[in-house]
């Protein structure tokens, strides 16, 4: 999901978090409490992402990760 943006930091800014932040969700996943906010960066950029596929990612990595 990340590697939509060219790096961390456009994904970051746009978010208003520190790129390091994003760069452990690559690791982690993205938490819930960000899905609008990345949604909403994702629609302003043309990007396919909406909180239903973020959603549906988030479960399949606990799902993983059980």
């Amino acid at each position: 999901m990340i590697a939509l943006w060219p790096n961390a930091s456009d994904l970051a800014a746009l978010l208003d978090v520190e790129a390091v932040t994003v760069r452990a969700w690559r690791r982690r996943g993205i938490p819930a409490r960000y899905w609008a906010a990345v949604a909403e960066a994702a629609r302003f950029s043309g990007r396919p992402v909406d909180e239903r596929l973020l959603a549906e990612l988030g479960s399949l990595r606990r799902y993983r990760h059980a």
